[in-house]
């Protein structure tokens, strides 16, 4: 809590204070979850760009561009399982000013999301008699085992900026596994990682 202090009040000295809002936090993680990875297997650059930070964003163009023309994704949520958790949050000054000589600042949180997906991959393809059908590739993907969908233990970091005066919405930096989160979240910075989709 501490961190959260510090980026509510030094850094917003002089200013309205920003609203910390943390009990909100678990809840925009777990939202913004569900945005990425629908946008992720749908390729909607459009909502990724609102959601995720540039590092992550980068890495999903990249992989959005990659995929085949003639491919679909589809990310299924079947349900979450229990409710998203807040393991430890970070506030930082930023080492740069803005045009007015105003600080910012950067605030990030891991959140333990658990839910129970799936991702279907989908290819068209010319039958004998020359029509196109989508045929389903497999029954197994890196987000999900069948129909049924397997349950997963992900821990989500979210983060928020103040910039030129205002506060930002959170947008996802990444997903970190649980080892990795002291090291991460500690004094080695770094840019977003990458998800798996």
């Amino acid at each position: 809590m501490t961190d959260a202090i510090y980026f509510k009040f030094l850094i917003t000295r002089g200013r309205p204070f920003l609203q910390l809002r943390s009990r909100a936090i678990p809840a925009t993680a777990q939202r913004l979850h569900t945005t990425m990875y629908s946008a992720l297997a749908a390729g909607d650059l459009p909502a990724l760009r609102t959601t995720c930070c540039a590092s992550l964003l980068s890495t999903f163009e990249s992989r959005v561009a990659a995929r085949p023309a003639n491919q679909r994704l589809v990310w299924r949520l079947h349900r979450y399982v229990g409710k998203p958790r807040v393991l430890m949050q970070r506030c930082a000054k930023l080492p740069f000013h803005d045009s007015e000589g105003r600080s910012g600042a950067v605030r990030q949180a891991v959140v333990r999301v658990k839910s129970v997906q799936s991702l279907e991959r989908w290819r068209e393809r010319k039958g004998r008699d020359g029509r196109s059908r989508e045929v389903r590739e497999d029954k197994e993907g890196e987000q999900g085992e069948g129909d049924q969908g397997r349950e997963i233990t992900e821990y989500l970091v979210v983060q928020q900026r103040m910039w030129k005066g205002k506060q930002e919405e959170w947008m996802v930096w990444g997903t970190m596994e649980e080892a990795s989160v002291a090291e991460v979240m500690g004094d080695n910075g770094g840019g977003g990682e990458e998800v798996s989709a």
